[in-house]
C-alpha cells in the first residue's frame, strides 16, 4: 500500500493560481509601459535660443515672436499657433492675436519659424518675457493634435 503521509512536491492549483494573479499585473503594466516610453511627439516646440521675442514699438504697443518648431517625425506635419498669452515684465498679460494665421509647414527632419504677434498691449515694458503656448499640427491622416508649451526670455529688445 502506498504512504499517504508523505506529502506532494507538486504545488497545487491554487498555488499556482494565487502566484499567477500577482505575476501577470506586473506584466501586463510593463509591456503597456513600453510603447509610451518610447512614443516621441512629431511636433516639438524649441524654447530654447532659436525662439525670440521682441517689441513693436512703430504706431501700436505689441509684442512679435518668432517661434521655431522641430519635426522629428517622418511625414510632413503643418503646424499652427492658435493661441496663447504672453506676460512682459510688470505689465498685463496680453494674447496672442488669434484673428491671423500662424502656420507652417515642416518636412521630417526639418525646422520651421512661426513669426506671431499679441494684440495691442497696455504697455512695452523691458525686462523678462513669459510666453503660454498653444499650438496645434496636423498629422498624415489629418488629425488635429493640440500641445500646450510655455518659453521665456530674460530679455527683448525693440524689433
Amino acid at each position: 500500500m502506498p504512504d499517504l503521509s508523505t506529502s506532494s512536491t507538486v504545488p497545487s492549483r491554487r498555488t499556482l493560481a494565487r502566484g499567477a494573479a500577482w505575476v501577470t499585473p506586473t506584466l501586463v503594466l510593463v509591456s503597456a509601459a513600453r510603447p509610451a516610453a518610447a512614443s516621441v511627439p512629431p511636433v516639438v516646440f524649441n524654447a530654447d535660443k532659436s525662439s525670440t521675442v521682441c517689441k513693436i514699438t512703430k504706431g501700436t504697443k505689441k509684442f512679435q515672436f518668432k517661434l521655431s518648431f522641430t519635426n522629428n517625425g517622418t511625414v510632413s506635419y503643418t503646424v499652427c499657433v492658435t493661441g496663447g498669452s504672453a506676460t512682459p515684465n510688470g505689465c498685463p498679460t496680453v494674447d496672442i492675436d488669434t484673428t491671423q494665421s500662424f502656420c507652417c509647414t515642416i518636412a521630417p527632419g526639418k525646422t520651421c519659424t512661426i513669426t506671431a504677434t499679441t494684440v495691442q498691449a497696455t504697455c512695452e515694458a523691458q525686462g523678462t518675457m513669459t510666453l503660454a503656448l498653444v499650438y496645434t499640427y496636423t498629422d498624415a491622416n489629418g488629425a488635429p493634435h493640440t500641445v500646450t508649451d510655455a518659453a521665456s526670455w530674460p530679455s527683448y529688445k525693440p524689433c
